[in-house]
């Protein structure tokens, strides 16, 4: 799986938790961080930002609402 950022960053792995990983160490300032407690953090952003609030934890769901609030677009 890969998918672009709207910043053109690649996020690449084999399953959306991989990619939400490789999303995390991508993040200057977020990258030692557990993925949960990145997610946490993350996901505000994305509400202050996009006005959209993500609510699920389920990995799956979150790469879904970030690719349909256009955050994330699929390449392979």
């Amino acid at each position: 799986m890969v998918y672009e950022t709207e910043d053109g960053e690649l996020l690449k792995g084999n399953s959306p938790t991989e990619i939400l990983e490789d999303l995390r160490n991508g993040s200057r300032f977020a990258a030692d961080q557990e993925l949960e407690a990145f997610l946490d953090k993350f996901v505000i952003r994305i509400h202050e930002f996009y006005g959209t609030l993500i609510t699920s934890r389920d990995h799956a769901q979150i790469v879904s609402d970030l690719v349909t609030i256009g955050y994330l677009s699929r390449k392979e």
